[in-house]
């Protein structure tokens, strides 16, 4: 009984969240405040004696040590980096390669970097822009500098390649492709420095010169002018010399929408499927008359606005180990709909960005560059056919909502990563078809019930927190706004 009393009080005594009714270890570290530089002197013990019950050497580059450090010269590391850096190494599975963390940038941003970083207000620090990193992806890592701050690197990776110097190390670094299990992500302000290193990179996707068959699948239920808007877009601007449309009809009843299927020729053709509305199972109903290799979901009230958006696409669902590949969707006023999703947003999923201005930045670029991240959505998703398969496509229990994020979820536990690329722009009339479940009691109940179940199944990911996100960004809502968790 005293040990919980002791452990309530000392956790109670730090500021945090919420109070852990027994004592262990792992998680009291986990739940320190989120800066290291923000430790007062009890908490700054307790730390150290955590990392000296597993000791691990750390050393400059060259020296005799598991890992070396390379701290860039106008950055600062925080007392406790070394601890916290050798109590999250102990917890992995095995010893990873790399470890870098967050930090805070204290100089000027530079123009293009403005708006892309919230300023904060550090204890140790002063003012500051917090940098808070997603954990290591190999398509995020083209593109964001995860390894231009203060970072330790396994000395004997860094032997075997011949790599005696920082910018060697650094050099190699960015050029190599690690499996997620060796770059390990501590997600704590524990250096800081004067200048921004997570800016964008030059290197994108490159074009495979396969263009395997797409197959775009399209539910539609009359709104024939929706429809017509979508498809002649799709048609009149397409670059991508080899897709077929497959339209699921669903219970319509106006002559016209029927009038405009009997217009309709290749590459577009009609299935036919008579069941109440359920977007899951129309889906894998359409799916079965697809012929493409890739299958490309797509809302009937979208509309494209380049060429290349389906060369684009194909171009990251070909990278080995991708299994969706989602869009930068805008709202008819030019505001983002669609930023790629944070799974976990209040408590279940949401979108990033909702509202902000089409071509906002975005934090860290996020919505500038191409990216992995927790899901996308089905209103522009584009699945690798037998990776559809393999999953068991959308849950018919999910008529609705949720779906789309759940097949995601689906796809990531099988071991594929899920990417957004914003080059590939769309023109979204979201729910202009169906309605808005808000706006009638039973949908409103069924959204609720699928959010619940949505929950329920990933309830040990949702408490791990998504991956692409950071812990001490708020799930409160969509706009990766900072926790003030030192406050």
């Amino acid at each position: 009984m005293s040990k919980v009393r002791t452990a309530a009080s000392f956790l109670k005594r730090f500021g945090l969240r919420r109070t852990l009714f027994y004592y262990d270890q792992r998680r009291l570290e986990k739940e320190l405040p989120f800066s290291c530089f923000s430790l007062n002197g009890l908490e700054r013990d307790h730390l150290w004696k955590l990392a000296k019950r597993h000791p691990i050497s750390f050393g400059k580059v060259g020296e005799a040590a598991e890992y070396w450090l390379l701290i860039p010269q106008d950055a600062t590391i925080a007392p406790d980096f070394m601890a916290a850096c050798s109590i999250r190494i102990v917890e992995c599975k095995k010893r990873p390669l790399v470890v870098y963390t967050d930090l805070a940038v204290t100089g000027a941003l530079p123009v293009e970097d403005e708006g892309t970083l919230w300023e904060v207000n550090l204890p140790g620090v002063g003012a500051c822009h917090g940098c808070f990193f997603p954990d290591y992806a190999l398509e995020t890592a083209e593109v964001l500098d995860f390894f231009g701050g203060a970072i330790c690197v396994a000395a004997d990776w860094a032997k075997e390649r011949g790599l005696d110097t920082e910018e060697a190390i650094r050099s190699a670094l960015r050029q190599h492709a690690f499996g997620v299990e060796d770059v390990l992500h501590v997600d704590r302000i524990l250096s800081h420095q004067e200048h921004m290193v997570a800016s964008l990179q030059e290197t994108l996707a490159i074009r495979n010169s396969e263009k395997p068959l797409v197959s775009i699948v399209i539910p539609n239920k009359d709104q024939v002018e929706t429809l017509k808007a979508c498809l002649d877009s799709i048609l009149t601007k397409t670059t991508y010399p080899n897709y077929e449309i497959v339209v699921i009809e669903n219970n319509s009843t106006e002559e016209a929408t029927f009038a405009y299927y009997e217009s309709l020729k290749e590459p577009v053709r009609v299935v036919t499927c008579i069941t109440d509305w359920n977007y899951s199972y129309i889906n894998n109903y359409g799916v079965r008359d697809c012929k493409g290799e890739i299958l490309l979901f797509l809302n009937n009230d979208t509309e494209i606005r380049s060429g290349d958006w389906l060369d684009e696409m194909v171009s990251y669902a070909q990278h080995e180990g991708v299994g969706a590949v989602g869009a930068k969707l805008l709202y008819p006023d030019e505001t983002i709909q669609h930023g790629g999703v944070t799974v976990g947003i209040r408590g279940v999923a949401g979108h990033g960005y909702i509202g902000w201005p089409g071509d906002a930045k975005g934090y860290l670029h996020r919505l500038e560059m191409p990216q992995n991240v927790g899901a996308v959505t089905a209103a522009c998703m584009m699945v690798p056919k037998d990776v559809f398969d393999q999953v068991g496509g959308f849950d018919e229990d999910m008529k609705v909502a949720f779906n789309d994020t759940d097949l995601c979820m689906k796809i990531r536990d099988a071991g594929y990563r899920i990417v957004l690329t914003p080059q590939v722009v769309l023109t979204h009339f979201e729910s202009k078809s169906r309605g808005r479940d808000e706006q009638n009691p039973e949908k409103l109940a069924r959204f609720n019930r699928e959010s619940m179940t949505f929950q329920r199944r990933w309830f040990t990911q949702l408490r791990q927190g998504d991956p692409s996100y950071n812990v001490h960004l708020s799930y409160d809502n969509d706009n990766f706004e900072v926790k003030h968790l030192w406050t």
